[in-house]
């Protein structure tokens, strides 16, 4: 599916030790509307659409995007171009206490 570009490959970065994790990657859809033809009859899972299409847009501009990867948890993008290194997380929804009581 790779080679039709179907999706892309993005491989894990450990930020801390700043280097590839091998054999470790995620993928993402070129065009989300492939997703919408397997997934008619599941739960639309938002966030997830939305990290593939920040995704999107980062390649679109010419970063090299890998998935960052730390001890307790992660950074969703760490994207690079030329010397300029730029750290992403995406959320769909975003929750304060002081709003929810």
């Amino acid at each position: 599916m790779r080679r039709a570009l179907l999706i892309n490959k993005a491989e894990r970065y450990d930020i801390r030790g700043k280097r590839i994790l091998s054999g470790k990657y995620k993928y993402y859809l070129t065009d989300l509307g492939l997703g919408q033809i397997v997934n008619q009859e599941r739960k639309k899972q938002l966030g997830a659409y939305l990290e593939n299409i920040v995704y999107n847009e980062l390649i679109s501009r010419g970063y090299d995007v890998k998935v960052g990867t730390l001890e307790n948890g992660g950074v969703d993008f760490v994207a690079t171009k030329f010397q300029e290194k730029l750290y992403f997380q995406v959320a769909y929804k975003l929750y304060d206490e002081i709003i929810d009581r």
